[in-house]
């Protein structure tokens, strides 16, 4: 209690009990009053200048103090490039014991198989056992394309048809199935082995056999020789044409109704890349990245690595590359590459060792 609030009492006491009203000291009780006057002042200023002070550095962030709102912390960049691998992989169980025995990882399903070659094409996944036998996978199970080895890939035209060549150890015949599923074989007149190549958009088949590049239109006479392809150029299949190497380019051809080859575009390039699904892009490692090739010219998503192989196309922007040792048939990095963005970024969770992709 103050001393004001005790003179206050003392006298409301005696005026209570009819005792005798002391006489007032008023000059005392005025300082007292002053001095009491004072104390509130000065409490309420310091409060007042407390509270400024917390509101300066929690707008301001002074040293020592405590910020009073705290910023979300920002949600984890997820590279959509580095997202798990959506082409097939086939990989060993015991690269040790028996190198051949291993699981196909395809759309979701796991199918143990002993392989040595995977196609994928068209959305069609194809896989090879040492004895040149071929299966497509169908709903998660293993089909054979014939029953008897065949020379090579089968492959798929620009209409779903099926074809391959099968080697029955006497003869040569070419399959072809449609879509939903009729098909038929016809031999072929005898020579060095046959390998298909592709379907022309006219529905004639188009193989190699030894240099010679031929036309066979199915059951109808003996395979029209191809001409106009370049001494020692490799062929290969890409839809609505076909594709040739030589002499360190890569060229996009057509056959006309003569059955000459004639060039719609080339560019830089081994051969030893791959074609989008359809047929217009082109791309293969370089010693500077991964080179993506168009009729209109050429970019390049850098990538240095040693041993890079483009394996296929995921869909019409990006292709998978993998560092790949033929020696070993060793997987060691696989990386996803835009024609976009022009960058590559690691596949997560990708199959490394004793490996099986599409292209190796």
């Amino acid at each position: 209690m103050t001393d004001l609030e005790q003179r206050l009492t003392d006298e409301l006491g005696a005026v209570a009990t009819d005792l005798r009203v002391p006489d007032l000291a008023v000059a005392g009780l005025v300082a007292a009053g002053r001095r009491e006057r004072v104390r509130r002042r000065s409490g309420v200023a310091g409060l007042v200048a407390a509270v400024a002070v917390v509101a300066v550095r929690a707008g301001a962030g002074l040293s020592g103090g405590h910020d009073l709102a705290v910023d979300p912390a920002p949600a984890p960049f997820v590279d959509d490039l580095a997202r798990p691998l959506a082409l097939p992989w086939w990989q060993t169980i015991d690269d040790q014991t028996d190198p051949d025995i291993g699981v196909l990882h395809v759309a979701g399903a796991e199918v143990p198989f002993p392989a040595s070659g995977l196609l994928h094409t068209q959305g069609r996944t194809f896989v090879e056992n040492g004895a040149q036998r071929w299966w497509e996978v169908v709903d998660g199970v293993l089909e054979p394309v014939a029953d008897v080895p065949l020379t090579g890939p089968p492959v798929v035209g620009p209409d779903g048809i099926r074809l391959w060549v099968e080697d029955t150890g006497n003869d040569y015949a070419v399959g072809v199935e449609s879509p939903d599923g009729s098909g038929t074989a016809s031999s072929l007149p005898p020579g060095e082995r046959p390998r298909a190549v592709g379907l022309t958009e006219d529905g004639q088949v188009l193989m190699t056999r030894g240099a010679e590049v031929l036309l066979w239109e199915d059951g109808r006479g003996g395979p029209t020789p191809v001409t106009g392809v370049p001494e020692g150029a490799a062929v290969a299949a890409r839809l609505g044409g076909l594709a040739l190497y030589a002499g360190g380019r890569v060229l996009a051809g057509q056959i006309d109704d003569a059955g000459r080859v004639y060039q719609e575009w080339g560019t830089e390039g081994g051969g030893t890349g791959a074609w989008s699904e359809d047929g217009e892009r082109y791309a293969e490692a370089t010693d500077d990245g991964i080179r993506f090739a168009t009729e209109a010219g050429a970019t390049v998503a850098p990538l240095h690595a040693d041993l890079l192989r483009v394996v296929g196309w995921e869909n019409e922007t990006e292709v998978v590359v993998a560092q790949w040792i033929e020696e070993d048939g060793a997987v060691t990095g696989v990386w996803r590459c835009s024609t976009t963005e022009l960058r590559c970024a690691a596949v997560a969770d990708a199959p490394n060792g004793r490996v099986l992709l599409p292209g190796l």
